[in-house]
């Protein structure tokens, strides 16, 4: 396997902290460098205990109770692994941000996808400075199947409530408990000393400064609307890992990056002064919207150029050409055609699927190939579901439970309502029946999973439609096993899949970041447009291609610093104790 190994700049942890540096002589530093080797690893992020030791969270599928579980570890100022352990369900678990209280309690955020309310929820766990589990809790809700959500980042505030930002911002109390929550994506947070939190949005350059005791309201360009959120407690499964720490021969030299002034302008979007009155009196904040007209196509033209998002993943820099978007688009309007076709012979309608093709069809031939490309896959998606729900009515009808209310709710556009009053049917199921169903709705619903993460299954299908046949056909044991086998062959396919696309985002960030190579650039455009495609082995190859032009040397700050084997930690713990006290 090979072995990628990213540095974590020093500078970065100094500046974490906030300290001042001062005149410090070569003698007193203690570098060292070392690297966890656990099979498929991120670490996402770090914080320093107030004894110096270091705290490590992030993700890791060679130890625990799922896919993927969250990943802790704790190490002293040498490196060396005081504790570490996992936190997970059965299905994907990550931890992408970690921060101390002042008690010394570790608070954890990301996100899970085993516990919860939703298809995907924030998931925050507060641990002691051992790694036992204080309280675990989920919070989320049910959006149809359409959204994730994730924490990325975590602050604590002088009273020691907890600041959460990713795609809800959320203020918990010191137990988690919910205070509020707002729709509004951060990428970042901190808290300054006079208790204001600084926040960085996700999308469009966006920074805002706001008073965490209130609920932050704004409903200009960026809708601050609050929301409701389900909180549920977890029963993450906490077992001890036992990765090999080992030392590294890795180089470290000083580097010559060039750097320049900016000349970015600065919108405000909206401003707040607090009115004077007596210390008796009270008034609502007054919202001073102060967009001019060239706002927003300044905000625009930003959100546009910070990257290529797939999935929840975001590449800065890469832009796709129109040939990338045409190409991409073609063939999943290919895709569409195809799996309307073949519902069509096998007797099944298509309300609604045909619809989006046809604007595909429409978008391209008018040379938009990117709205082309979202209806193809709009198109794709919701005709597996059309074929889902009357493939799933049909098993029913065969076993003699009445489907018409769930085939109603489809007649009326409500697919997603559809397929729950379809699965609220088969808890009636039993003996062989019961098998087919639970083995065709697991392998629906993994496409489907996968699919929100940016990944394509649509070439691994061949034998739902075979199973499909030979149910038609009254084989009902043959068309169980051709659903297991479909099932088996989306869940390998689309783990596969999971992991080479954390490769190729990883490797597209430092393709972007690392200066210009116009043929590393056109390569990994080329990566991307066959993963876009499904053709996960064709894209592998030509990633080594691009992995031979150049070395991969990157940091994360979502999902961190990502390795098929091995994770690099650069410290100079000594040195910042001693800067931390200055």
């Amino acid at each position: 396997m090979r072995k990628v190994i990213a540095l974590m700049w020093i500078a970065l942890l100094i500046g974490a902290l906030a300290v001042t540096p001062g005149k410090v002589k070569a003698e007193d530093t203690n570098w060292w460098v070392k690297y966890l080797e656990a099979g498929d690893t991120c670490i996402n992020a770090l914080t320093i205990a107030p004894n110096g030791d270091i705290i490590v969270a992030g993700e890791t599928d060679s130890f625990g109770a799922g896919a993927t579980d969250a990943w802790v570890l704790r190490l002293d100022a040498n490196g060396n692994v005081i504790w570490q352990k996992t936190y997970g369900g059965s299905s994907w678990d990550y931890a992408n941000a970690v921060a101390i209280t002042e008690n010394g309690d570790i608070i954890v955020a990301g996100k899970t996808d085993s516990f919860g309310a939703g298809e995907g929820d924030v998931w925050v766990l507060r641990l002691d400075a051992n790694g036992n589990v204080i309280w675990q809790k989920t919070y989320g809700g049910k959006y149809g199947g359409k959204y994730d959500d994730w924490a990325k980042a975590v602050a604590i505030a002088p009273n020691g409530d907890i600041i959460v930002a990713g795609t809800r911002l959320l203020r918990l109390s010191p137990r988690g408990e919910l205070k509020w929550a707002v729709k509004l994506e951060g990428s970042d947070i901190k808290i300054l000393p006079d208790g204001t939190a600084v926040l960085v949005g996700l999308v469009g350059g966006f920074i805002a400064r706001f008073n965490i005791d209130k609920v932050p309201q704004y409903s200009g360009w960026v809708r601050w609307d609050e929301v409701s959120l389900e909180v549920h407690d977890t029963n993450a499964q906490v077992q001890s890992t036992d990765a090999k720490v080992k030392d590294s021969n890795a180089e470290i030299q000083d580097t010559n990056a060039e750097v320049q002034d900016t000349s970015a302008e600065v919108k405000t979007l909206w401003t707040y002064t607090p009115p004077k009155t007596s210390s008796s009196s009270s008034s609502t904040p007054v919202q001073t919207p102060t967009q001019t007209s060239s706002t927003s196509s300044t905000i625009t033209q930003t959100e546009t150029s910070t990257g290529y998002m797939i999935g929840s993943e975001t590449i800065p820099g890469f832009q796709p050409s129109q040939e990338y978007l045409k190409n991409v688009s073609a063939y999943a309007i290919q895709k569409a055609e195809e799996l309307i076709t073949n519902l069509t012979s096998m007797g099944y309608q298509v309300l609604y699927a045909e619809k989006y093709l046809n604007e595909a069809k429409n978008a391209y031939n008018n040379g938009d190939y990117k709205t082309a490309k979202e209806l193809a896959l709009k198109a794709w998606i919701t005709a597996l579901k059309e074929w889902q729900i009357q493939y799933e009515a049909e098993i029913l009808k065969k076993a003699g439970i009445d489907p018409s209310q769930a085939l109603q709710e489809y007649q009326n556009g409500d697919l997603d309502g559809a397929i729950n009053e379809l699965n609220s049917l088969a808890s009636d199921l039993n003996g062989e029946y019961a098998k087919l169903f639970n083995s065709v709705k697991s392998t629906f619903d993994t496409i489907q999973f996968y699919w929100k993460s940016g990944i394509r299954l649509w070439n691994y299908v061949g034998d739902l439609y075979s199973s499909n046949e030979k149910f038609k056909d009254g084989e009902l044991e043959v068309a169980k096993n051709l659903a297991d086998k479909a099932l088996n062959t989306v869940r390998d396919i689309g783990n596969m899949a999971r992991s080479l696309l954390k490769q190729l985002v990883s490797l597209g960030r430092s393709v972007f970041s690392n200066g210009r190579n116009p043929k590393a650039q056109e390569l990994f455009e080329h990566a991307m447009s066959l993963f876009e495609q499904g053709k996960f082995e064709q894209a592998k190859k030509v990633i080594v291609q691009v992995e031979e032009i150049i070395t991969v040397t990157t940091t994360q700050k979502k999902h961190g610093i990502c390795g098929p084997g091995i994770i690099v930690l650069i410290a100079l713990v000594p040195l910042l104790r001693r800067l931390k006290h200055r």
